[in-house]
């Protein structure tokens, strides 16, 4: 496990070394630290290892949080350029040479998961990159003097000139369930890379700017669901491969796709030195939850040794508070205690990493269908068997499903040119998707849209042809899914385990919002182009049954029965009510609701997570 630290200052101080030490050392199980210091610059990586790097070459200074997947190909292009590099050279000799040959834009080039921070003396310029995808975490504080820098907000806090302040708005729209500011923390003053930028910081300030996004101009023809398929699953073994090869990794093996289609891959085509095994949960009393009838085959068929953990003691809540969430932030996911009980044994059988498939449902998943994009390519039987499809499961009438399947995209989708893409924007807000009202129990009006003018420059997205496209983008990249990686990778650290996702690779998702969305999913098969790509890989009875199991029922027993206890702890005297952010009663009806029969929002768990963080790490 690795991470980064340091600090510069602009105004000549010299930097105190006591303070780049709190730093390291506020996040122990990411590593020993390296450190580099030089008057008024202090970087450190910790866990220098296959991820961590750091290097000083020519008033340069390097730290690297990374895995490059195409690095042998920019050292290439680098030395065409007319600079030599070294044949085993490690990530940080490569940032500094792309650097040096190409400046701040260098990173355009890295495909993989990153967080990238060069020091330039010469320029007395920070710069810090976070990879397209989010994978690899990096704040910063930037206090007027000079920049701290860092993996963990944590590490932040540590300072002893660090004042612990809450962001309301951070808690409000967290409660509401709302995820979009990715520049912001939960702490006044501290700020994330959103992922896909860099931050340039220097003695006139701190700005953002992002360096990638998918090219709205790259759109294939239809090739063909065969064609589409093979080139799927040649990138998607592409990035299996680099991720697994060489290494001891744990798979979180479930009964879908997603996990099943990497193991099914690294099993098919073994790469030398890499030892995988998996981990699956087993359900004895929540038959309904239980996926092990599709591992079981998948890890007879590869060979990989198993090991399966009972679930039915680790119910969301358990042990409560022992699996609470990080000082970081409140976000923690539903089942965590059942996470951290896989992450401890993978971590005491070695692996380095363990392996999900997260982000598979936004990447290929079945909310997505183009029914407009089916009639414009002229498939109509396809289209109309599609319309029924959905009449009969929503019980609404064929001409309204029409309006809203077919018409409605096809306002959004034609309008021209970027004089029109607010309007575009706007119809796309409130004609394709309702924004949810805030649940009942919030107890302080939403604040409005996010302003801040150190980050006016990377905020837009793509404009992307057609609907289905540009929702496929909006998944791919979902403000939620970034914080739940944070998460993962911070849980992860925290049991000395990286964070590997395959579904998360920046070529793939290039290649799936090229494609005519389709031929991604079809109305009639979940996933479809993933199953035709992985027919002949996966083996045939595995792919048969493979499916998307619901553990909401495993949820629902928690907060029926097991952790009742637990929650009614957690309303009586309520911190997040006394703070004035949550309406305690109306809280505890809605759960009292929940009990007599009533529906429960899913803003419900944000509440009680907050609640969990504000007693752990605020009383």
């Amino acid at each position: 496990m690795s991470g980064l630290c340091g600090m510069v200052t602009f105004r000549g101080s010299p930097i105190e070394h006591v303070y780049l030490e709190k730093l390291a050392s506020a996040a122990p199980h990411r590593g020993t630290a390296t450190t580099w210091a030089h008057e008024d610059a202090g970087l450190a990586v910790l866990g220098a290892g296959a991820d961590g790097a750091l290097r000083s070459d020519s008033g340069l200074v390097a730290a690297v949080h990374a895995r490059f997947d195409n690095g042998a190909a920019v050292a290439a292009e680098v030395e065409r350029g007319g600079r030599g590099v070294p044949p085993d050279v490690r990530p940080a000799d490569l940032l500094i040479a792309a650097y040096q040959s190409w400046g701040t834009d260098c990173v355009r080039r890295f495909v993989g998961d990153f967080a990238l921070v060069i020091w330039d003396s010469r320029r007395r310029q920070l710069l810090a990159w976070r990879d397209p995808m989010g994978m690899r975490p990096l704040y910063y504080r930037h206090n007027g003097s000079g920049v701290a820098f860092a993996s963990e907000v944590a590490q932040l806090l540590a300072l002893p000139d660090q004042s612990v302040r809450i962001r309301e708005r951070a808690v409000l729209n967290y409660l509401a369930g709302r995820f979009g500011e990715l520049d912001s923390t939960f702490y006044q003053g501290i700020h994330s890379v959103p992922p896909g930028c860099v931050l340039i910081a220097d003695s006139t300030g701190t700005r953002v700017r992002r360096f990638w996004d998918v090219d709205p101009a790259y759109v294939l023809p239809d090739l063909g669901e065969d064609v589409f398929a093979e080139m799927f699953r040649e990138v998607f073994t592409e990035a299996v491969r680099c991720r697994v090869a060489g290494r001891q990794l744990g798979i979180l093996l479930s009964g879908g796709m997603d996990s099943g289609s990497i193991a099914s891959v690294a099993g098919t085509r073994p790469a030398p030195g890499t030892r995988l095994h998996a981990y699956s949960f087993a359900f004895e009393e929540l038959s309904e939850c239980d996926e092990r009838r599709v591992s079981r085959i998948l890890v007879e068929a590869f060979g990989l040794p198993s090991t399966e953990i009972p679930a039915d003691a680790r119910w969301p809540l358990s042990r409560y508070p022992e699996h609470g969430p990080h000082r970081d932030e409140p976000f923690i996911g539903v089942f965590q205690p059942l996470l951290d009980e896989a992450l401890a044994r993978a971590a005491a059988d070695g692996m380095e990493a363990m392996i999900s498939g997260d982000r598979g449902d936004l990447v290929v998943g079945d909310e997505v269908y183009d029914e407009l994009g089916l009639a414009r390519a002229g498939h109509l039987g396809s289209v109309l068997g599609a319309l029924r499809a959905r009449s009969g499961a929503t019980g609404r009438s064929m001409p309204r499903v029409a309006l809203d399947r077919l018409g409605r995209p096809l306002l959004v989708s034609r309008w021209p040119g970027d004089r029109l893409a607010w309007l575009r924007r706007w119809l796309q807000a409130r004609l394709i998707r309702a924004t949810p009202s805030p649940p009942p129990w919030l107890a302080t009006p939403l604040p409005g849209p996010h302003r801040a003018e150190e980050m006016s420059d990377w905020r837009a997205a793509p404009l992307l042809r057609g609907a289905a496209r540009q929702r496929r983008h909006e998944l791919i990249f979902a403000p939620m899914h970034h914080r739940g990686v944070l998460w993962s990778e911070r849980t992860n650290a925290r049991h000395g385990v990286g964070f590997v996702d395959p579904w998360s690779d920046r070529r793939l998702a290039e290649l799936i919002l090229a494609m005519p969305q389709y031929r991604v999913q079809a109305w009639d098969q979940p996933k479809s182009l993933l199953r035709a790509a992985m027919d002949g890989v996966m083996p045939d009875a595995a792919l048969r049954r493979a499916t998307k199991v619901d553990p909401g029922p495993f949820y629902e027993l928690a907060l029926r029965d097991k952790a009742r206890a637990t929650i009614d702890h957690l309303l009586t005297d309520s911190r997040a009510a006394a703070a004035g952010w949550v309406d305690g009663p109306r809280l505890r009806n809605a759960y009292e609701g929940f009990l007599a029969g009533e529906a429960l929002r899913p803003e419900f768990w944000w509440a009680l997570s907050l609640e969990m963080w504000l007693r752990a790490h605020f009383d």
